[in-house]
């Protein structure tokens, strides 16, 4: 394949930026086994290949000179973060990957101890876009420990307070509560102020700056809500449990002259079956390296732990185009079929047809849960990166 203008990528599909960073990660993560298979490398694990020199030297390479290579995909992130914006969710994921990877490596023999001075310097850099992007992920569960810490430690001394102050202490605790409930809802606020400002450049760049210029309509909805999910306006949610962006979001998608024009090119009146619509969608990428990059922009071809799970609508998308990418010979049609099916068998219930209106809001939900998910796990994984690492 041709190299990729990472940059003029980033600008069409934002989310590329965050498939990169994870794909040099789950490369380093996997670059031990490299010399056990010479699979093709297309997508973004060739961009990778190419960024480091990596294909040209497959059957060659050792753990000595794995770390030289890497010293390449280190520089080239440096320089993609000037240009792009990751999601606070993928750099979670992506910390978190990094801090595990890094506490295997420290047992690691004495062949990885050159890997482990790269690995660090990638942790440095990914804390280094975070700083940059501002994620508010952790910052919300700093405020959050804190007035738990301090409802928690005003309790306490309500206790040890005499019976003659009993009445006093108790007014005050009144007013405090008052003060913490405040001091919740000025965060959750700020936190909607900043979703639905998210949420609102990422439609207007849709609608007036070219994002996903020249993909299936099909493609473009579950791609705007995954960048969405991903951001601020998830993030909001997960902290608040609000759900509300979603019905704007979809309104916005809905009331999008675009969307009246995908009504007639696919001849979409009333429902639509799943299947065709796969088959439609590989129909209108036939030919372009487009379709392989969507679906991995889509999560294909990464570990669970490196991405939102899949969900049954955007995986049966994701994963027809994956495999006419693979094998272009084959018909749309059965391709379709074949994603459907394995849809079906392992990425739960998928209906068989569709309203366009039940299609944005199903692609919508199936986003913005898929995110909530991928966040609450990210906690549970994570303990030392959300905490005990930033006070550190």
């Amino acid at each position: 394949m041709e190299m990729i203008d990472l940059r003029r990528l980033v600008r069409r599909i934002p989310l590329a930026a965050d498939r990169a960073l994870t794909e040099l990660v789950n490369d380093l993560r996997t670059a031990e086994n490299m010399t056990a298979t010479r699979r093709r490398r297309t997508g973004f694990k060739g961009l990778v290949d190419q960024i480091s020199g990596a294909d040209r030297r497959r059957g060659l390479e050792t753990d000595e000179s794995v770390a030289r290579v890497q010293g390449h995909l280190f520089s080239w992130a440096q320089d993609l973060s000037k240009h792009a914006r990751f999601t606070d969710l993928y750099l979670g994921l992506v910390a978190t990957n990094i801090e595990e990877l890094q506490n295997r490596v420290a047992y690691a023999e004495s062949t990885a101890y050159q890997s482990r001075g790269e690995i660090r310097e990638l942790a440095g850099l990914v804390a280094s876009f975070i700083d940059q992007a501002d994620r508010r992920f952790a910052e919300v569960d700093r405020k959050i420990a804190v007035l738990d810490q301090r409802l928690n430690s005003h309790a306490v001394v309500l206790e040890t307070h005499s019976e003659l102050l009993a009445m006093h202490g108790l007014l005050i605790d009144a007013q405090k509560k008052g003060l913490l409930v405040l001091d919740r809802r000025v965060m959750e606020a700020g936190l909607r102020q900043d979703a639905w400002e998210d949420m609102d450049l990422a439609v207007s760049r849709w609608r007036h700056q070219g994002t996903y210029a020249g993909l299936p309509w099909t493609i473009q909805v579950p791609l705007l809500a995954r960048e969405i999910a991903a951001g601020h306006t998830g993030l909001y949610e997960f902290v608040t449990g609000r759900q509300d962006w979603r019905e704007r979001l979809a309104d916005h998608v809905l009331g999008d002259a675009r969307t009246r024009q995908a009504r007639t090119d696919l001849e979409w009146d009333g429902k639509r079956s799943v299947r065709r619509l796969v088959e439609r969608t590989i129909e209108l990428l036939d030919g372009s390296e487009d379709g392989q990059i969507v679906a991995e922009v889509m999560g294909i071809g990464l570990p669970g732990d490196l991405r939102p799970p899949h969900r049954p609508v955007s995986y049966a998308l994701a994963r027809g185009l994956e495999l006419s990418a693979r094998d272009p010979r084959t018909s749309p049609k059965e391709m379709a079929q074949r994603a459907v099916d394995e849809t079906r068998a392992g990425c739960g219930y998928l209906p068989d047809s569709l309203t366009q209106e039940e299609f944005v809001r199903k692609v919508i939900e199936e986003q913005a849960d898929a995110a909530r998910r991928a966040r609450a796990d990210l906690r549970r994984r994570a303990p030392m990166t959300t905490k005990e690492n930033r006070d550190g």
